[in-house]
């Protein structure tokens, strides 16, 4: 029996079994009362509960692709830890409020986990805030060659002429030649010099199984922008394709060569796993 008015939450809030069992009962589904409730156990229980919680709040989001103003202390929350804010990018692209989801971009943008820092600059895209150059030219010089490439390829997807320079500098010094093909695709929708595009085909032959896969990107942007017309692109690929050096990087442009002769809209975006 409850004394002095005291309700299921806060007796629940103090038993950690009750709360683990609670939890798992929600199976994802989330309502405003058990929002609230879930939010009260944030300041009551040990960090591996708050840890499900903020979990299950973000799973939440990402299965529905709905996002509630009350969920946002929670998503805030898990930016304070380093595993529960790589959950948080994960779900940034379910959020539909943009002032929130850009929040998010450029708190996780100096995170020390790689795929996090990916994850924020990828999500910048969407935004043409006069802002975005600038936070995406801050991340060329990124220690990571997967976030200097989605923050270049970003820099040609935002038309930023002014950052071919920056880009030019980093360039100069570049080790992985993951990042330099993507800095040559950016290079080449940013300046339409062809010298670009010549260093893109070039690189097709490089060791690295990864390198001769970014082509794509490069090319894809340059055809969207009228800048590189597909025959020319077709037959430049098949020209170079016994020169690629890996089965994995080869079979990828075939595919690649087969969609662009099909016509089918080029939909390829850079991938954030690590191979």
């Amino acid at each position: 029996m409850r004394k002095n008015g005291e309700n299921l939450s806060s007796v629940l809030s103090l038993d950690r079994r009750k709360v683990v069992k609670y939890l798992d009962g929600l199976k994802g589904k989330l309502n405003k009362k058990s929002i609230l409730y879930l939010y009260s156990l944030l300041f009551r229980q040990t960090e591996d509960v708050r840890d499900r919680v903020l979990q299950t709040v973000i799973d939440y989001t990402c299965k529905t692709a709905k996002y509630d103003k009350l969920l946002e202390p929670f998503i805030f929350l898990g930016l304070n830890d380093n595993e529960d804010a790589f959950y948080v990018a994960e779900a940034i692209p379910f959020i539909r409020d943009k002032q929130v989801k850009f929040s998010l971009c450029v708190a996780l943008l100096n995170h020390k986990d790689d795929l996090v820092r990916v994850n924020a600059v990828e999500n910048l895209y969407e935004f043409s805030n006069p802002m975005i150059a600038g936070l995406l030219e801050d991340k060329i010089s990124d220690k990571d060659a997967l976030v200097r490439s989605f923050a270049v390829y970003g820099l040609a997807m935002q038309k930023s002429t002014k950052s071919v320079k920056l880009i030019l500098k980093q360039l100069q010094k570049e080790r992985s030649p993951m990042a330099k093909v993507n800095m040559f695709g950016a290079l080449f929708v940013l300046t339409r010099d062809y010298t670009w595009y010549d260093k893109m085909i070039k690189s097709l032959s490089y060791k690295n199984h990864l390198a001769p896969m970014q082509v794509r990107y490069g090319i894809g942007l340059a055809i969207d922008r009228g800048i590189l017309n597909k025959n020319r692109a077709v037959q430049d690929l098949k020209a170079n394709l016994g020169k690629i050096k890996t089965i994995a990087a080869s079979g990828t442009i075939a595919t690649y060569i087969k969609s662009l002769k099909n016509k089918r809209k080029d939909d390829i975006k850079l991938t954030k796993i690590k191979l």
